[in-house]
């Protein structure tokens, strides 16, 4: 699977995300509980 990108509003912890990977590899960072899981389970579907 391919990302070209990723929005995201008012899901689970998430207020807004926009992601646009520009390479093969993307890095999720953040403090706990700041919605990391939560961008991954929105790509998962």
């Amino acid at each position: 699977m391919k990302i070209v990108q990723l929005n995201a509003e008012n899901f689970k912890r998430l207020k807004a995300v926009e992601i646009t990977p520009t390479g093969a590899l993307v890095e999720i960072t953040g403090k706990n509980e700041a919605g990391k899981s939560s961008e991954l389970e929105r790509v998962e579907g």
